[in-house]
């Protein structure tokens, strides 16, 4: 089992989505749309963005591993 630190940020991008989730869900429902709703909504979207290109690179990294002659 190899350590791959790429999968591992992959995985905190992806949690800290759905702790934003979460959190806009709850605070939508109890107040509305204020301050601290945008801030969840903003960082949800910009976590997933970024989950999406760190998947896009490790995808990429790995296929140019393969096409090196590398065994993985």
């Amino acid at each position: 089992m190899s350590f791959n630190i790429r999968r591992i940020v992959e995985l905190v991008w992806l949690g800290l989505a759905a702790v934003c989730a979460v959190e806009f869900y709850l605070s939508f429902r109890q107040i509305g749309l204020n301050g601290d709703t945008w801030v969840f909504l903003v960082a949800l979207a910009i976590s997933l963005v970024m989950y999406f290109i760190r998947r896009r690179g490790r995808l990429a990294h790995n296929n140019q591993g393969n096409k090196d002659g590398e065994i993985k």
